[in-house]
């Protein structure tokens, strides 16, 4: 089972209190393989190695040592922040197969792309839980904080405004000591800069929210990266023909094409967590971005030398799409138009 889901949305945590339901199933027990310092694929089996204290003791491949050892072994693997191994993939179903007694639970960014594998997308906050866990982490740095009816509105839009992501979420309470609900709402219009955490036992990755996206970000391949940050000129969602127009041309020499096709990349993007994907009324896919990671790849966008053009080609396409529409609008498609154009005021 692979736990994916954005940065920050509680994957790690999701995935230690299934660990904790289930230990009494495994007569073995549990062990947490934490991968956040190992980025070379190559060591991955050796951090399973060190957790389980499997000993270098003769010249026998470590995968073959790991096997032999879990081979009799009834236990459950977490395996935390699989996305910078990604490549070891394989070595996980090698162990599946020779130890069937062994389970794994996986949290990545990205899905492993493993036959067997069940994956479980881990959602954001509801309303209710995202208030919650504000009032909760509020209280642990200011105790005498109480939520009034008259702030309720307040808190529940900066739970929206921050996606519903629980990382967010308690870096954002976590300034309240210097900072009223309302002041706090207004702050997040640069909310990478306000977002961070103060807290020792945060991991590196986690303690800004602008360095939970870095991690993220750098995961892609360059031509991944550029697909990403040319989503960022679509303020809501986007179509297929919409993205392949405006960030894939090849008659365009202010903007190099992609050496992908843009599928592809829509589904690299998805599967690391960077988009989500909904579905028009006629059953087409648009492609859509939490806020957090909208502002983000607008930072991203911004900071690149194809700005300006991709800009210009998004207001081409646009101008070109409602140059159609007016024609359209008067003839038997005008319900079908009609629907398209309000998908796209955005």
């Amino acid at each position: 089972v692979t736990l994916t889901g954005p940065g920050g949305v509680g994957k790690s945590r999701l995935g230690e209190a299934v660990a904790w339901t289930v230990l009494d199933d495994f007569a073995d027990g549990v062990f947490l393989i934490e991968l956040a310092p190992v980025r070379d694929p190559q060591l991955f089996l050796s951090a399973i190695a060190q957790t389980l204290a499997v000993r270098d003791q003769d010249s026998t491949p470590l995968q073959q040592r790991l096997q032999g050892y879990l081979r009799d072994k009834q236990l459950l693997l977490l395996i935390d922040n699989f996305e910078q191994v990604i490549d070891a993939a394989p070595r996980v179903l090698e162990l599946l197969r020779a130890c069937p007694q062994v389970k794994v639970l996986v949290t990545s960014r990205e899905i492993l792309r493993l036959r067997g594998e069940h994956e479980f997308t881990v959602p954001t906050l509801a309303l209710e839980d995202a208030v919650e866990l504000f009032v909760q982490r509020t209280q642990a740095v200011l105790p005498t904080f109480r939520l009034k009816p008259d702030m309720a509105s307040t808190v529940a839009t900066i739970c929206q405004q921050l996606d519903y992501l629980p990382l967010a979420i308690e870096l954002a309470a976590a300034q309240s000591k210097l900072f009223s609900p309302p002041s706090m709402l207004e702050r997040l219009n640069d909310r990478f800069a306000f977002l961070v955490g103060r807290t020792r036992d945060l991991p590196d990755r986690q303690r800004t929210l602008r360095t939970t996206l870095d991690w993220s970000y750098e995961l892609l391949t360059p031509e991944e990266q550029r697909l990403f940050r040319c989503l960022a000129v679509f303020i809501g969602g986007r179509s297929l023909a919409a993205v392949e127009t405006v960030c894939n041309p090849g008659d365009d020499p202010d903007v190099e094409p992609l050496a992908i096709a843009v599928p592809d990349g829509l589904t690299a993007l998805l599967d690391q967590s960077l988009l989500y994907q909904t579905t028009d009324s006629t059953g087409e896919p648009r492609f859509m971005m939490l806020v957090t990671i909208y502002d983000y790849a607008s930072a991203q966008l911004a900071g690149s030398d194809e700005a300006d053009a991709l800009r210009r080609r998004h207001l081409n396409y646009y101008l070109t799409l409602a140059e159609q529409a007016e024609t359209e609008l008067a003839g038997a498609d005008q319900i079908r138009w009609l629907d398209r154009l309000d998908l796209e005021l955005d």
